[in-house]
């Protein structure tokens, strides 16, 4: 999607957070991770979340992050193979983590300008202002910036 102009991308994501938006939660086929996992897919042509196990609960998706790296963040550093920019910088489209202080835990979501798109496992879809972003990488790779070392 490196190409094409916001709007492009602006309409892909509106589309696919419809379609998100109808499917149900679920720890091994739709949890926070899918749901951006399959935006990257879609975006960019490459599954983060290729290869990677079924998780059938969160104590499965916890397992599998922390051999993934550690942290949520880290996992997703490492499956996007991107360091992280700060979350001011952060592009539609572009992969956002938040921490959820109510429910002391992090999610990963989709920029969507001012918000942050996440699927939430009680509430579906909900939008969070981009001020809860604690990380980000670009989904596009319009510059090298946040490319790993």
């Amino acid at each position: 999607m490196s190409a094409l102009p916001a709007f492009t991308v602006a309409h892909a994501l509106d589309g696919y957070l419809a379609a998100a938006a109808a499917r149900p939660f679920s720890w091994s086929r739709h949890n926070c991770c899918h749901f951006v996992a399959a935006w990257v897919a879609q975006a960019t042509g490459r599954d983060p979340m290729a290869g990677l196990p079924w998780t059938h609960s969160v104590t499965s998706a916890r397992r599998l992050i922390v051999q993934l790296g550690g942290t949520l963040a880290d996992a997703w550093t490492r499956r996007l193979g991107r360091h992280a920019i700060q979350p001011e910088l952060a592009q539609l489209g572009d992969i956002v983590h938040v921490w959820l202080r109510e429910q002391d835990r992090a999610a990963v979501g989709i920029c969507t300008g001012r918000h942050v798109a996440l699927l939430l496992e009680d509430e579906g879809i909900v939008m969070l202002p981009m001020g809860h972003a604690t990380h980000c990488w670009r989904l596009r790779g319009d510059d090298d910036e946040g490319a790993p070392c």
